[in-house]
C-alpha cells in the first residue's frame, strides 16, 4: 500500500539552480493543493508526494544520494538528467558538480567562479558596520560579527501549518554538534525534555534529538521538534535534517501526520556509499545526460547564451 505523502508549494522563493523550471505546470496544481491540504479533513484520501533525487561525489571518497521535495529546489550547483514518473509521482534526477575540498575551503569541481559553495559548509564570519547618529552626524559607529556561513543547503516551509523541513551539509563532527547545540534553537534540543538516541535507518546510523511540540514563537515559521545527524565516513562532515513543528502543527492531525511521513520518507532516502568502478560509472553516465540536456537546449536557441559555448564546441 502506498503511503499517504503529500506535496505543497514553500512559501519562501528558493534559487531554481538546477532547472527545476520544467515542472512548472504541476507546481500550479501543487500550489492549488496547498489550499486544500489546509482545510480540516483535507486528507481523508491519498496525496502523493514527489520528489527529485540528488546525486554526488563526495570529496573523491563517497557518492551521496538524496531526495527533496520538487516544490522547491536545494541550492547545489548541477543539472537535471532525466524525468521520472512513477505510479502516483514524478520528480527529476538531479546531478550534482562534485564537492570537494581545496586548502580550507569546500567547493564543488568545475563550478563557476564566483560560485561561493563553502557559505553552505562552513563558518564564514564577517564584520559588518553598525550605523548611528551621533551629533546629528550619522555614520559608522563600531563593527559587529556577524555569521554568513552555516546555511542550509535545502529549505522548505509551510506557514499555514506551522512545519518547516531543512537539510544541513556541515564541515562539522557528531562531537562538534554538541557545542554547537547548546546555541541552535536557544539549547532546546539539549534540555532536560529534550530525547537524545540512535536510529539506524537502511543501514545509517543517524543521532537523534527530539523534543515535545511547544507553541511558536514570534516571527518563526515552525520549532525545534526533530533533529537528525548523520556522519559522513572518517571525513569529519555530518549531514543533518530538521523537522519543524509547533503546537499549532496539531491543529491539523492528519497534515501533521502526512509531514511527519514525508520527513520519514526523506531520512529513508539517504544513501552514503563508497566510491567503486560502478558507481564513478554510474554518476559518468548521470553528467553525460546533464551535459546533453543542455547542449540539446543550446541548440534550440536562436542567440545561445556565452553558457552554451563549452556544450555545443566538438566533443
Amino acid at each position: 500500500m502506498n503511503r499517504k505523502f503529500f506535496s505543497v508549494i514553500a512559501c519562501l522563493a528558493s534559487v531554481c539552480v538546477l532547472g527545476a523550471c520544467s515542472f512548472a505546470s504541476q507546481q500550479l496544481s501543487d500550489k492549488r493543493m496547498e489550499e486544500q491540504l489546509l482545510r480540516p479533513g483535507a486528507l481523508d484520501s491519498p496525496v502523493a508526494t514527489n520528489f527529485d533525487e540528488y546525486h554526488f561525489k563526495f570529496l573523491d571518497k563517497y557518492r551521496i544520494v538524496h531526495a527533496w521535495p520538487v516544490t522547491s529546489a536545494c541550492k547545489y550547483a548541477g543539472r537535471r538528467t532525466m524525468y521520472k514518473m512513477g505510479e502516483t509521482s514524478y520528480g527529476e534526477v538531479q546531478w550534482v558538480l562534485d564537492i570537494i575540498e581545496e586548502g580550507r575551503s569546500t567547493k564543488q569541481r568545475d563550478a563557476d567562479p564566483g560560485w561561493n559553495f563553502n557559505r553552505f559548509v562552513r563558518s564564514v564570519k564577517v564584520q559588518r558596520p553598525v550605523y548611528d547618529t551621533v551629533n546629528g552626524v550619522r555614520g559608522i559607529v563600531r563593527y559587529e560579527e556577524n555569521e554568513e556561513g552555516l546555511q542550509p543547503i535545502c529549505f522548505e516551509a509551510w506557514v499555514g501549518s506551522s512545519h518547516a523541513v531543512t537539510i544541513f551539509l556541515y564541515q562539522r563532527t557528531v562531537d562538534q554538534w554538541q557545542d554547537a547545540l547548546a546555541k541552535w534553537s536557544k539549547g532546546a534540543y539539549l534540555g532536560k525534555d529534550a530525547v537524545q538516541g540512535i536510529d539506524t535507518v537502511m543501514g545509517n546510523k543517524w543521532h537523534v534529538y527530539r523534543l515535545p511540540l511547544k507553541p511558536r514563537e514570534m516571527n518563526r515559521v515552525a520549532g525545534a521538534y526533530e533533529l537528525r545527524i548523520l556522519p559522513i565516513g572518517d571525513t569529519g562532515y555530518t549531514f543533518a535534517m530538521e523537522f519543524g513543528a509547533t503546537v499549532e502543527s496539531l491543529e491539523n492531525p492528519q497534515a501533521h501526520a502526512a509531514f511527519q511521513a514525508m520527513f520519514n520518507r526523506l531520512i529513508e532516502s539517504v544513501k552514503i556509499e563508497p566510491l567503486t568502478p560502478a558507481i564513478e560509472a554510474d554518476m559518468a553516465q548521470l553528467k553525460a545526460k546533464a551535459f546533453e540536456i543542455v547542449r540539446q537546449n543550446c541548440l534550440r536557441m536562436k542567440n545561445p547564451p556565452g553558457y552554451c559555448k563549452k556544450y555545443l564546441e566538438p566533443q
